[in-house]
């Protein structure tokens, strides 16, 4: 079953409604497409979960205790986000899907065996949160239907990314 496109409120926005809780709607050509607060929810949940793992990892590693409080700090920011896309999501009846996060780890452990400076650690992160930029900018693009509270979400998480960059300057 499929919500219909005229699932939609003011400004052309879905709305977010525990009754419609699919994840596929169909658009004015009859082409089925995922819901837009589900799909940038997801991305918004898959982004926060990666940044937590690395971060995880590293802070576990990390030897300078300003930076592991930074990072612990850092950590904090994403699980808030992560919180509360699960809440909008569990409100739709909607289970967050977690990201393959294995890739992340394998890949995290072996820039640590070559490099397990705080400079290094810093310049990883920072390259995370460029990824996380890029995908949040294009979600938000990508699913600009989606309501008010999955963008404004999606919004604060972004902001949390770049402070993250300017924050993890002071360690290169």
């Amino acid at each position: 079953t499929t919500l219909q496109y005229n699932t939609t409120g003011k400004n052309g926005q879905c709305i977010f409604s525990p009754l419609l809780h699919h994840t596929t709607y169909n658009d004015k050509k009859g082409k089925k497409i995922m819901d837009p607060n589900a799909q940038l929810l997801q991305d918004i949940y898959q982004n926060t979960v990666m940044g937590k793992v690395a971060l995880n990892q590293l802070i576990k590693r990390c030897e300078d205790p300003d930076f592991r409080k930074a990072m612990a700090d850092q950590f904090a920011e994403y699980h808030q986000v992560q919180t509360e896309a699960q809440r909008l999501l569990k409100a739709t009846h909607l289970d967050p899907k977690r990201p393959p996060v294995f890739p992340l780890r394998v890949h995290t452990s072996l820039n640590l065996r070559l490099d397990r400076t705080s400079t290094h650690m810093a310049e990883m992160l920072m390259q995370g949160s460029v990824m996380g930029i890029v995908d949040l900018s294009r979600s938000l693009r990508k699913y600009s239907l989606a309501g008010n509270e999955a963008r404004a979400l999606g919004e604060q998480l972004l902001r949390t990314e770049e402070n993250n960059l300017r924050r993890l300057q002071r360690y290169l």
